[in-house]
């Protein structure tokens, strides 16, 4: 459009009245830079970002493991990202609920998931999940923690082998304890039975509590629970730590054999703690907040605290991170269906 119709039309000249060409000049000058601007919009709003606090929606309640690590790490991810990074525990249904705020946020960046566990069973467990594992983009891996193996102290075992050849022996039935149907030590357990051909009745508490107790007590078997809360009842000799369900063996029982070195390549049966956000956030909000999640994780205070918590701090790699989700959600799938283990919505 010609400079000098633009000009008149914005400001009618009275007739026969010259524009003077400095008027002219400063005038084309302002038309640029707005054009310039406008096409710069996006950008500068994408740069611009944080623009708010974020919001780190957790799975489960304040005090609990994933609101602990969840803060542990907010403290000098908030110092990298240059805005407050406020924890909001949102607990409900195993985690249900907590996962399906955050995949029907706003993806903007702004709102972002905890995740843990629990998030790759439910999707398999539930005939209508509130949410989809591809329903987010996954920004990091904060850490794993490994489940381990743990008998009664009457069961006369002190490995996997001894105990399934311990449990085939027995004429009554041999049983093992859960927190719930359907949640991690449940699928563990069930998962155990499957490779290894024991035929476990799986007996479900209200609750770690309840469960552990019954276990110490002898009423129950064995059980899969996380290693922070095995090993102050392994080390006071409450309980017999028999094998982890991790890929590797750990520093704080060095001794102490992997199922999979045990005879049965490829049992898994790990906690995982990370974050996801909404599927459709800018990738250079998904960038940012993945660099610095790396960069928290990596600082030694940090590292120490989760390790504290028994957790085996990680990288904040998104590719590993999806890969890995993919891989837990698939394997987790096919123990749930072979168990025909299933929630009916309530």
């Amino acid at each position: 459009m010609d400079v000098r119709s633009t000009c008149t039309a914005a400001r009618p000249a009275m007739a026969g009245q010259r524009i003077p060409l400095a008027m002219l000049a400063l005038a084309a000058t302002a038309i640029a830079a707005a054009t310039a601007a406008s096409a710069r919009a996006p950008v500068a709003a994408t740069a611009g970002w944080p623009a708010k606090p974020i919001r780190l929606i957790v799975d489960f309640p304040a005090g609990g493991v994933s609101d602990t690590i969840a803060r542990t790490v907010a403290g000098r991810w908030s110092e990298g990202l240059g805005q407050p990074v406020v924890v909001d525990p949102r607990p409900g249904a195993g985690g249900m609920l907590a996962y399906g705020l955050g995949m029907r946020a706003l993806p903007d960046g702004h709102t972002i998931s905890f995740i843990s566990a629990p998030f790759v069973l439910l999707v398999s467990l539930h005939d209508k999940p509130q949410y989809t594992v591809a329903g987010f983009t996954p920004i990091g891996l904060i850490g794993t923690a490994p489940n381990v193996l743990v008998a009664a102290p009457k069961v006369p075992a002190r490995g996997v082998k001894e105990l399934i050849g311990w449990a085939k022996g027995r004429s009554d039935s041999v049983n093992f304890a859960s927190v719930g149907i359907g949640s991690g030590p449940h699928l563990s357990g069930e998962l155990f039975n499957q490779v290894t051909g024991v035929r476990a009745t799986h007996v479900p508490f209200n609750g770690s509590g309840p469960a552990m107790n019954d276990l110490m007590a002898g009423r129950v078997d064995f059980m899969f629970v996380n290693l922070p809360s095995a090993a102050p009842l392994v080390k006071a000799g409450k309980l017999q730590l028999l094998a982890l369900g991790s890929d590797r063996r750990v520093a704080a029982f060095p001794d102490t054999a992997t199922v999979a070195e045990s005879g049965f390549p490829g049992f898994r049966s790990i906690g995982f703690y990370g974050v996801a956000a909404p599927a459709g956030i800018p990738s250079t909000a998904s960038a940012r907040l993945r660099h610095e999640l790396a960069k928290a994780i990596a600082v030694p205070e940090v590292r120490e605290r989760l390790q504290v918590l028994g957790v085996d701090p990680a990288g904040g790699d998104a590719g590993d991170f999806g890969a890995f989700l993919l891989d837990e959600t698939r394997r987790w799938e096919r123990v749930v269906r072979d168990a025909k283990i299933r929630i009916e919505a309530q």
